[in-house]
């Protein structure tokens, strides 16, 4: 479904500098004693969807007790902040900078810290082209007396967006997922991976796209492939349709494995990874469900081992992607259509399709 938006004029710096828009943040009654602000120079601008229910703060990083402040709460003089309302009553936000709240000065762990964090939101709301690096900060007294409220924008500008923007903006839903994601031991890469071909394609960087992408479904398919198999070892009793056996070793203990799965997967066989494999361990594959897809799928693996071996892709070779920007979202909805076959869904491949904008 293709929703409509309202837009205010997208300028850079503050807000009460936007053409046709009223910003019209002002002061809300909340008192607190000082705290320290930390606000982060991105290395890149990040994007949210704020609504009027939304917090001042959110919690963020755990380990020091602090919070990420809400971007309409408080904005630096020179800070680049763009705000367009929404046609749902939302306003999408679009800044170079990140507040962190703390009760004291955290400068001297803030960079060990603020990676991760800033990785666990990239991966929580699926925006590709969200920074995980900052290249400096300040630090200030704050009181949350002195936050900002909602207020509504009016705004005569028409406003178009690409979807896929709207769609991955941070949120409520998606900070509280990356705080959840925070107490994980360890994230798998092969959402960064599918993260870095999304961006790539975006920025129309087309090999870096067709190899990350490629990448990505291999790790995926890989992870996905040992979970489901950890979890048949350990299941008493094991699926029927397996070969899961025990056998001995020196010292007399005893381990269990199906040396059929590990015939299976012990090669560095592309295609094995999306069917063979997991029709065997999960009764499942791509061939049989989307041979469309899979043809897709073997045809973005065989332009990966072109390129990684520096090799070229002839221009009339039909079994293989072309190094342009087709090819690149060719590769990168390829691979959002394998996460999705695996249960990874919700990624949005960037392209040039637009939402209906409207004035007020």
């Amino acid at each position: 479904m293709r929703r409509g938006i309202r837009g205010g004029d997208a300028t850079n710096g503050h807000p009460s500098a936007f053409c046709d828009c009223k910003v019209g943040l002002i002061p809300t009654n909340t008192t607190q004693s000082s705290m320290k602000i930390h606000s982060l120079f991105l290395s890149n601008s990040l994007r949210w969807n704020i609504g009027p229910s939304d917090p001042i703060t959110w919690p963020a990083i755990a380990e020091v007790n602090a919070s990420v402040l809400n971007p309409i709460a408080h904005f630096d003089d020179d800070q680049l902040l763009s705000v367009f309302p929404l046609i749902d009553g939302r306003q999408h936000v679009i800044t170079n900078r990140v507040h962190i709240l703390a009760a004291e000065d955290i400068g001297d762990h803030l960079f060990d810290l603020i990676q991760p964090w800033l990785r666990r939101l990239r991966i929580a709301s699926k925006q590709a082209s969200l920074p995980t690096e900052a290249h400096g900060f300040s630090i200030k007294d704050f009181s949350l007396s002195d936050a900002k409220k909602w207020t509504q924008i009016s705004s005569g500008r028409m406003t178009i967006f690409g979807e896929f923007h709207i769609n991955t903006a941070l949120d409520d839903a998606a900070i509280r997922l990356a705080n959840e994601l925070g107490m994980e031991a360890t994230i798998p890469i092969h959402y960064d991976l599918l993260l870095d071909a999304l961006h790539a394609c975006e920025i129309q960087r087309s090999r870096d796209a067709i190899l990350f992408s490629a990448i990505a479904i291999e790790s995926l398919a890989q992870y996905e492939l040992n979970k489901n198999y950890e979890a048949a070892v350990l299941a008493e009793p094991p699926p029927s349709h397996l070969n899961i056996l025990e056998f001995q070793q020196p010292g007399g203990q005893t381990i269990k494995k199906d040396p059929v799965f590990s015939l299976l997967t012990e090669s560095e066989n592309f295609g094995k990874l999306l069917h063979e494999a997991p029709l065997y361990l999960m009764r499942r594959s791509l061939l049989k469900e989307f041979p469309t897809l899979y043809a897709k799928a073997r045809a973005l693996y065989g332009t990966r081992n072109r390129l990684s071996h520096g090799q070229t892709v002839e221009p009339n070779n039909e079994k293989l992607l072309q190094i342009n920007q087709e090819g690149a979202s060719s590769a990168a909805a390829t691979a959002v259509a394998v996460f999705d076959w695996f249960g990874q869904s919700g990624y949005y491949v960037p392209d040039r399709k637009m939402i209906d904008a409207f004035s007020p």
